[in-house]
């Protein structure tokens, strides 16, 4: 029986932890042992605490460069004869290729987005240069959409045998959503008050819709700023329903949208398309790739937001059938699985 390693510097609600969660259903269904390593025993834990073998929770993964957590990773790594480590995030990539190649493992660095070229600034060129050079030491990279895998190849500059790409993929949503002839149109939002999202153009792109209903679902140290922001403008169609740890809830509204100023393959908006629901998302990153006559990409300004906003109202039933259709498909991790599973195994036999 092999054993694979799970590493994610922050064990909380999320994309990335949503990933870990569902890839360690998967591969204990296949027969592996699966163990965890975070910041923290948390979100991914719970209902899983049968399934993961061992953890090591340690507050240290979270800074970018601890020599004291390396060593204790690889001494658990050792007393755990891992085999495979499967990498997450941009410090999770960092100790967990490192650790693999200092003791001859192997690894799997999954890319949800690349943050040292999206939000790298001044220190784009370092940091890409960084990844570039874990790249080499570490067994594949793994990008869960096409957007990524050409920014791999144009900025980190991956070798080509060394990339995977995979669309992000999770188990549906249910229930599917049911039409109603409810007075208002209900948008869902799932998002963090934080950089890089963009919850502020969303909210100022409705105040002019009386008709319009906008939950939004989540929290930040942003908080603040938008509540000043609804304040402001006096609305009283927005809904705070703060974070909520495993939200499910996505049949209930009539639309979901994310806007932000970069994106992977973003899993609330997978999450919704499982449940029938249009989208409404930035044109960043990977979020083309989940649009196909099931919803509508906007600019990052109020007013093409508000057009496209209008569009999905007008189309809205259509639309939503295309969405379930759309994640069945192509998004679908009940008939995907086997695709995560065979890079595993090929990552074993290298």
């Amino acid at each position: 029986m092999k054993n694979i390693l799970f590493l994610i510097p922050k064990n909380d609600v999320g994309g990335a932890p949503k990933f870990v969660r569902e890839q360690i259903q998967i591969c204990h269904e296949a027969g592996f042992s699966c163990f965890l390593a975070s910041n923290e025993k948390g979100w991914i834990n719970e209902g899983l605490d049968s399934i993961i073998q061992q953890g090591l929770y340690d507050r240290r993964i979270l800074k970018m460069a601890s020599l004291s957590f390396l060593w204790h990773l690889i001494k658990f790594m050792k007393n755990n004869q891992i085999h495979l480590v499967i990498c997450n995030s941009a410090n999770g990539g960092l100790y967990g290729r490192i650790s693999a190649f200092l003791l001859g493992r192997r690894s799997v660095y999954v890319s949800h987005g690349w943050s040292s070229v999206y939000n790298g600034g001044r220190m784009a060129f370092f940091l890409n240069l960084i990844e570039q050079v874990l790249s080499w030491i570490g067994t594949r990279v793994l990008c869960i959409s096409k957007g990524d895998m050409l920014k791999a190849r144009k900025f980190i500059r991956v070798p080509d045998s060394k990339l995977s790409q995979i669309n992000n993929a999770i188990f549906p949503i249910r229930p599917r959503r049911v039409a109603t002839k409810s007075q208002y149109f209900r948008i869902l939002s799932v998002t963090r008050f934080r950089h890089p999202k963009r919850v502020d153009y969303l909210i100022e792109a409705i105040k002019d819709m009386p008709h319009v209903e906008l939950y939004i679902v989540g929290d930040g140290e942003q908080r603040d700023h938008v509540e000043a922001l609804i304040q402001q403008l006096n609305l009283k169609n927005v809904h705070l329903l703060g974070e909520i740890p495993g939200f499910d809830d996505f049949s209930a509204y009539d639309l979901f949208a994310l806007i932000s100023e970069s994106e992977g393959l973003p899993m609330s908006a997978l999450e919704a398309m499982s449940a029938g629901l249009p989208l409404l998302l930035s044109d960043v990153g990977g979020c083309p790739e989940l649009i196909q006559n099931n919803g509508e990409l906007c600019k990052n300004e109020v007013s093409d937001i508000q057009r496209k906003l209008q569009l999905c109202i007008q189309n809205t039933e259509k639309y939503a059938e295309a969405s379930f259709m759309l994640f069945d498909q192509r998004f679908n991790l009940e008939k995907r699985k086997s695709e995560f599973l065979t890079l595993y195994a090929e990552c074993f036999k290298s």
